[in-house]
């Protein structure tokens, strides 16, 4: 079992895999932690799944100005790499 986090972070979506016994899985992004930033756009990340396939599914928020907020979804493959076979790059938008 991998514990997932995400962190809220403006500009980015920080989601990161922990390895079983605790451990950062440093197979996944840098060092086990992924941040990724949408156009320079204010981000957040809401929620977030990993699927049987072991890719991860990021669903959050940008804002591309006053009152202007859509939804974003980004999937990851198990290395923390933008999964280019999803929407435009790995993103929905």
């Amino acid at each position: 079992i991998s514990i997932c986090t995400l962190g809220a972070l403006a500009l980015t979506f920080s989601p990161n895999l922990q390895a079983d016994q605790g451990d950062l899985d440093t197979n996944f992004g840098v060092g086990g932690i992924l941040s990724t930033g949408y156009n320079n756009l204010p981000s957040t990340g809401e929620r977030l799944v990993v699927q049987e396939d072991n890719r991860t599914l990021v669903v959050g928020n940008v804002s591309s100005g006053p009152n202007q907020e859509s939804i974003i979804v980004v999937r990851y493959n198990e290395d923390g790499s933008t999964d280019n076979t999803f929407g435009s790059n790995g993103v929905v938008y």
